[in-house]
């Protein structure tokens, strides 16, 4: 196995998290879960499959923070049945 090159620690915690593309604000949000969250991107499964390249909305909640966290981020990579795919953040 490779070294591992990420610049920022992972956290692997669920959090329950909602994504749409960014040019599509007028659909529904689609339900996801974290799998890891790190300063630069996250891990993330859904039943929804987005390519690689698309610009995101996400919506994260954390635990004692009020409110919701709003980013964007462009999915880096995709995998398997169950959809899983990696989200780097352009915008905090």
């Amino acid at each position: 196995m490779g070294t591992d090159q990420r610049r920022f620690d992972r956290i692997p915690q669920p959090f329950e998290t909602k994504c749409r593309r960014i040019h599509e604000p007028l659909k529904p949000w689609i339900p996801a879960l974290t799998r890891d969250l790190s300063a630069a991107g996250m891990c993330v499964q859904s039943n929804e499959r987005f390519e690689v390249g698309a610009l995101l909305d996400i919506q994260i909640e954390l635990p004692n923070v009020p409110g919701m966290l709003n980013l964007q981020g462009r999915v880096i990579w995709q995998r398997g049945s169950v959809v899983e795919y990696g989200v780097e953040f352009v915008e905090i």
